[in-house]
């Protein structure tokens, strides 16, 4: 069954029921009634990426995280999917990880479901060289392309972040207020947002003219659990 039978049976053109597909005020209430009951007895369902390429959008978003599972990122995409399905889209995710050559690789598969934008959810996407960052200009010719919590200039990319350099820079300087001495800094990636938040821990320190030693910084890129064990395993070593 497809739009030519529908047409058909209902003894309209095939204009008249894209005009109902598309939801057009330019069809009488009684034709709409008819064309939908007949789609309603047939079972007929429109092929979303087709009727897309007469509407120029599938209503939906492609949504790309390194790992749903890290709870700051998980709440990010259950915030958004919520969001955007009120306004009648739908998402399609993807779990990139956070090497290049697999983000690459997933971008262009959403870029091949014809989605009406790219959301990037992390810091970890906006990355330290404009080579490395070639990929989202790319994407960003074809849709806009929007940066959760990282920021890229260019034409059609669109950023919101947090001034993460201003907000680490204050716990830090509340944890020293508190009589800590040496607290340590653990980040996952040498992201737009882990950079910042470094300089606002070191910009703490320097103002009670500390300098932070390389046993107070730590670079992980493990998940949660490895993490606690790992700094188990530094608190041990250290005493701090």
């Amino acid at each position: 069954m497809n739009i030519y039978d529908i047409s058909n049976k209902a003894g309209v053109s095939i204009a008249t029921v894209s005009r109902v597909l598309n939801n057009s005020d330019k069809v009488s209430e009684a034709t709409r009634k008819k064309v939908l009951k007949i789609m309603e007895e047939t079972g007929y369902e429109p092929n979303v990426f087709a009727r897309g390429l007469s509407i120029n959008t599938i209503q939906t978003i492609g949504l790309l995280c390194a790992d749903c599972s890290d709870n700051f990122l998980a709440d990010a995409l259950s915030f958004l999917e919520k969001d955007f399905r009120a306004n009648n889209y739908d998402c399609i995710l993807c779990c990139t990880g956070y090497e290049n050559e697999t983000i690459e690789k997933y971008l262009k598969l959403i870029q091949s479901k014809k989605v009406d934008a790219i959301v990037l959810v992390g810091s970890s996407f906006v990355k330290q060289t404009p080579e490395e960052n070639k990929y989202i200009l790319e994407a960003a010719k074809k849709v806009p392309v929007f940066c959760i919590n990282g920021f890229f200039d260019a034409p059609n990319v669109y950023c919101t972040l947090c001034d993460d350099t201003q907000a680490t820079s204050f716990a830090t300087t509340k944890i020293l207020d508190a009589g800590f001495k040496k607290p340590l800094f653990i980040y996952r990636e040498k992201t737009y947002s882990g950079l910042n938040k470094l300089k606002g821990f070191e910009e703490a320190l320097a103002k009670r003219n500390i300098t932070a030693d390389d046993k107070q910084i730590l670079l992980t890129n493990t998940n949660i659990s490895d993490t606690t064990a790992l700094l188990k395993e530094h608190y041990k070593k250290y005493q701090f």
